[in-house]
């Protein structure tokens, strides 16, 4: 019965002394960079080395080999004799116990990873691009859309005021409803221009030294006729008058408003919203709670992601209305660009606890005064 074949060799073979010398090329790895195993032997491993690769395998892969005695999966690249570079996986055994010690390495070429890193590479500078034109396609859109949206709302307003003559209880209240209508459009629109602005850090961020009770009085204005239409107790604790935060006055409004509303929006009548302030260290943290329907444990941070909207009770429907689902997403940004953040904690069905932190200014005896953040 006649011997089979030699099974053809799968992988190049390498062994290499401490001073880079060829001791040893198998047929198939010679073969695969143009060369005879006679034209390797004895020659320095520079030769099949570009200049970064050389400086690696001379000060990372003969100290590791030396110290450990073997790397697994390392990926480099060798030149063939054409200068082309060929991607392999390497594993190699370091052996003493011969007249000079040797490294062993055993290749395989690497086609599919290389093809794939490409492919790869490829596909994320489409991703950018895809995102980048969205963005701008949103800005763009959202732009356009505020100056007919401004006619609607000053047209509506003149109706209301009867600048242009009186109306019937039935049109005012049509002109009403088109009004809240234009003024939750005008809030989407102005969602849209910030997430696609933040989204390419062009959003505009300027910190400095502001009083958070005066900050927090300035929402509550604007938010109070809501949630005293809606029967909502509100408590706030006692802030010192002197208390500063390093962060952008607009922005910080920004996500009062937001966190503000969302309470009264998702807290039942005879509900209550409390704000409280802590401090620790350099940080301040003002949270904002409420007793209302809360959010499922699984969805705490997907609510600020953009685009997610969460079925919850509301008083009127079971879903979010008139929104996007960009407003925390933002807010949790303008707090990270500020330095600061923005948490949650909640109970389904008993309510949530939204966290801003932001840097504290600089200002003598502030923490003494404030409850300590544990």
């Amino acid at each position: 019965m006649s011997q089979p074949p030699p099974f053809p060799s799968l992988t190049g073979e390498l062994a290499f002394d401490d001073d880079k010398r060829i001791a040893l090329a198998n047929e198939t790895l010679a073969k695969w960079l143009g060369y005879t195993p006679s034209e390797l032997i004895g020659e320095h491993i520079d030769l099949l080395l570009d200049g970064g690769t050389r400086f690696y395998f001379q000060s990372q892969v003969i100290p590791s080999l030396k110290l450990h005695g073997r790397l697994e999966e390392l990926y480099l690249p060798l030149r063939k004799k054409d200068s082309e570079a060929l991607p392999f996986l390497f594993n190699m055994q370091r052996s003493e116990t011969g007249e000079r010690p040797l490294n062993y390495a055993s290749l395989v070429r690497m086609h599919a990873r290389a093809k794939l890193e490409h492919e790869l590479l490829i596909a994320k500078k489409q991703a950018e691009a895809a995102d980048e034109a969205r963005s701008k396609f949103l800005a763009m859109m959202s732009h356009e859309l505020k100056t007919p949206l401004h006619a609607i709302n000053l047209s509506t307003h003149l109706m209301l005021e009867e600048a242009v003559g009186s109306l019937t209880g039935d049109q005012k209240e049509l002109m009403e409803t088109a009004k809240e209508a234009s003024t939750n459009l005008a809030r989407l629109i102005e969602d849209i221009l910030d997430y696609a602005k933040l989204q390419h850090g062009n959003v505009s961020v300027e910190p400095t030294a502001i009083y958070v009770e005066e900050a927090l009085k300035r929402a509550e204005r604007l938010v109070m006729p809501k949630i005293k239409e809606a029967s909502i107790q509100y408590q706030r604790s006692p802030i010192p008058s002197n208390l500063t935060l390093h962060a952008d006055p607009d922005r910080l409004q920004q996500i009062f408003l937001n966190l503000l509303n969302n309470a009264a929006k998702f807290t039942p009548e005879h509900g209550r919203i409390s704000v409280g302030v802590r401090a620790s260290e350099a940080q301040v943290f003002i949270d904002i709670s409420d007793n209302g329907c809360g959010i499922a444990t699984p969805d705490l941070q997907r609510i600020f992601e953009p685009f997610v909207q969460l079925q919850s009770v509301d008083r009127e429907a079971s879903n979010v209305r008139g929104s996007l689902g960009l407003g925390l997403a933002i807010c949790r940004q303008l707090a990270r660009a500020m330095n600061g953040d923005l948490t949650v904690k909640s109970e389904l069905g008993k309510g949530s606890c939204f966290t801003i932190r932001l840097p504290l200014e600089d200002t003598p005896s502030i923490e003494e005064s404030l409850p300590k953040a544990q």
